[in-house]
């Protein structure tokens, strides 16, 4: 059997049955692209798509670097070229655009050596003081394992004389596809219907019909190229059509371009003019006019935080839809995580999933192999399994990445409870997981099963001219806590103590809250004393985050100006010294985030949220400063009570009034409400006009508001100010 015989069979397999089929061409990069050609050749078609770093196609190529573009794209034939740049992130943007009865074909290097000669992927992954020798190949390893053993799959080596190495014809699940069946009492119009091309969809609109009803919620949850999207802008449309103004939000406008442009096509095919209207909206501005929203759609709702999508249920009626697996990561904790906030609205709630595939059959061997080859379908232990799990009965272990690379249940275990609680984890990460030699894994394990996972790497430990190259504005690979030291603050010797960093750390969500992961830190910790200068962790900044890293000895030192484009969180970074050296780097860092910390608040910082606020202030440790929180001048006292008793102006003196507070904030000890922290915070760090602070937390006038500056900060004059406060008041009493 030749190319052209192997193409022909394998079209002929996946035509008769919708799926995919795949040819690894096995050799030099020459070889194998002129492979690739016949193969083109023998399938007949122009309609092809290839990934790689080399020019002068015919076909439509991209640089490995833009293999996103082919998410939602689809083509009969994807090659994609291995033997330059890619990474496992590649397979996952590309693997999808196949269309059923199509081919997706690999050039690789010899499969027998493959593992030992130096790919992109080391360059993916290293970060210096290491370099690419230090990286494993247990990721490669494993995909070559997989190619030569999972249904679906042929291998050609194609140096010198051309040898079918495996090919074996695959019998599938020929099951007649089912067809869409047209609802027999349908509130959106017929031919809304006519559009949906798999029963799941049908199921999705006709759940998303109940959105004209108020106090609903509808969750659609589905694999990536199921069609939810199109589905939500079919009902989108109709309801337009029907006379509702429909807002659209998601993480970017790219996220909703799907649903906006189903339901633009679908208006178009009504025979009725739209009453109504469809409008995207960024999320920070959904969240604001939420509460005068009549119809909400959320696109990839697990991009966006809790917190966000909490605020987001004030709309009257709101539709969340988010990818289950697929290339991006997964959204399967978010159900889990979201629903006790859904549930405590109050909306009449419905859960919608969406299994069956629109491009190929449901049972294709080439999804099956990606989801297997990226984990893409790895799921956290059974709730059974570790549901009774608590500090007492866990054990800790560190899990070596020859561990996790030769047991594929604990690797799929370990990778789904962190896949499960972040939504951006990709393919890249499950190569980082077992091959960065800068990387470790820390578990705590019930009755053997992970409960707790923390994913650890190393940073720092540069080298004077790497650190003087990064203080120049150069980046340096894997060292994002150095890298903002250095580059952002300017400490030219940031980047010389050795540091760990969380980059992940996850806990089974029916053991959450239980002291699992405190225990789990607390190992690393115990771990790492002798071994580095400091642990960090950095991550977009709400209260509950804040307050539980501050709790486990992490303190604040930097704040970083501008919101994550997705999350809409500020990031902050958090540092729990080691040694000598993470004590002088903490406590410097943390009297420079004070020195400019006035200022960034009513500045960039002016629309964080208050609750933000104090907790970052509240996790900078001040044990080892030398800095005196509150030096107030005889005059800053006489107007500080002259706000308080008297009939003094707080724009007569904001910087003492502002000292006051950060030094509260940092170390509290009054007991303010939490609606009389939120104003002072409002007004004082952060300039808000007393009708915008009145409008948020709900005062008809700005009196009752304005009212919290003196009722809060007395107590706080008199813990700092004592004797010298009181002879102010006395003034006046």
């Amino acid at each position: 059997m030749d190319i052209r015989s192997l193409v022909q069979s394998l079209k002929a397999e996946a035509t008769e049955t919708n799926e995919r089929r795949m040819i690894v061409f096995s050799g030099t990069q020459s070889a194998g692209i002129d492979a690739a050609y016949t193969a083109i050749d023998a399938y007949g078609t122009d309609d092809v798509h290839l990934v790689t770093e080399q020019e002068g196609f015919r076909y439509d190529r991209h640089h490995p670097d833009q293999a996103a573009t082919l998410l939602g794209q689809t083509k009969e034939i994807v090659v994609v070229d291995c033997h330059g740049k890619w990474t496992p992130d590649t397979i996952g943007q590309t693997v999808g655009a196949v269309d059923g009865g199509g081919l997706y074909i690999m050039l690789t290097p010899p499969l027998d050596d493959w593992n030992q000669q130096e790919t992109s992927l080391a360059t993916a992954v290293v970060s210096p003081p290491y370099t690419k020798h230090d990286v494993g190949c247990r990721f490669l390893d494993r995909l070559i394992r997989l190619l030569e053993t999972h249904p679906g799959i042929s291998i050609v080596s194609v140096d010198d004389n051309t040898r079918i190495d495996r090919y074996e014809p695959t019998s599938t699940n020929t099951a007649p596809h089912l067809q869409p069946r047209v609802p027999t009492q349908p509130q959106f119009p017929l031919r809304v219907y006519e559009q949906c091309l798999t029963r799941d969809q049908v199921r999705a609109v006709q759940a998303l019909e109940s959105l004209a009803t108020p106090n609903t919620a509808i969750v659609i949850e589905a694999d990536r190229g199921r069609g939810k999207s199109t589905a939500c802008g079919f009902a989108a449309a109709a309801l337009c059509a029907d006379g509702i103004d429909v807002t659209v939000t998601a993480p970017t406008r790219d996220h909703a371009a799907t649903l906006l442009a189903a339901a633009a096509e679908t208006i178009e095919n009504l025979d009725s003019p739209a009453d109504g209207s469809i409008s995207f909206q960024p999320v920070e501005d959904a969240t604001k006019a939420a509460n005068e929203t009549s119809v909400l759609f959320v696109e990839e709702a697990a991009a966006i935080p809790i917190e966000t999508l909490t605020k987001l249920t004030a709309a009257t009626s709101i539709a969340f839809s988010t990818t289950v697996r697929g290339y991006e990561g997964t959204g399967r904790g978010f159900t889990i995580r979201f629903r006790e906030q859904l549930d405590a609205s109050s909306h009449h709630i419905q859960y919608c999933t969406l299994s069956e595939p629109i491009r190929y059959a449901g049972d294709d061997p080439i999804e099956q192999w990606s989801f297997r080859t990226l984990l893409l379908d790895a799921s956290p232990p059974v709730e059974q399994a570790v549901s009774e799990a608590t500090p007492e009965t866990v054990q800790y272990q560190q899990l070596t990445q020859d561990m996790l690379a030769t047991d594929e249940s604990l690797l799929r275990s370990v990778f789904g409870l962190l896949v499960s609680a972040h939504y951006r984890t990709t393919p890249t990460d499950l190569l980082r997981l077992l091959d960065a030699p800068n990387a470790s894994v820390h578990a705590l394990l019930h009755a053997g099963h992970p409960v707790s996972v923390a994913l650890v790497v190393e940073e720092g430990g540069l080298d004077s001219q790497t650190r003087e190259r990064l203080f120049r504005g150069g980046r340096v690979a894997g060292n994002l806590v150095p890298d903002i030291l250095t580059s952002h603050l300017r400490d030219a010797e940031a980047g010389a103590p050795i540091g760990k960093r969380i980059q992940r750390i996850a806990t089974h969500t029916s053991t959450q809250n239980q002291g699992l992961a405190s225990a789990l830190l607390a190992e690393i910790r115990s771990t790492y004393q002798t071994q580095c200068d400091y642990l960090s962790v950095s991550f977009g900044a709400t209260p509950s985050l804040v307050r539980f890293w501050s709790r486990n000895g992490f303190q604040t030192i930097h704040l970083a100006t501008t919101q994550n484009a997705t999350s809409g969180k500020y990031s902050v970074l958090l540092v729990d010294p080691c040694s000598a050296a993470g004590e002088q780097l903490a406590d410097r860092h943390r009297n420079w985030l004070l020195d400019r910390l006035r200022g960034t608040l009513s500045g960039p910082l002016s629309s964080m949220d208050p609750d933000v606020v104090a907790e970052t202030l509240g996790g900078i440790d001040r044990s080892t400063s030398d800095s005196v929180p509150v030096s107030l001048t005889d005059r800053q006292w006489e107007l500080v009570g002259a706000v308080l008793y008297g009939p003094g102006l707080l724009a007569a003196s904001p910087t003492a009034f502002e000292m006051l507070l950060c030094a509260e904030l940092i170390d509290p000890a009054s007991e303010l409400t939490s609606t009389d922290r939120h104003i002072l915070i409002r007004r004082v760090l952060q300039g808000w006009a007393w009708e915008d602070i009145a409008t948020e937390v709900g005062h008809s006038t700005t009196r009752p508001t304005k009212r919290a500056i003196a009722r809060g900060f007395r107590p706080i004059g008199m813990r700092f100010g004592g004797d010298r406060l009181a002879r102010e008041q006395a003034r006046y009493m």
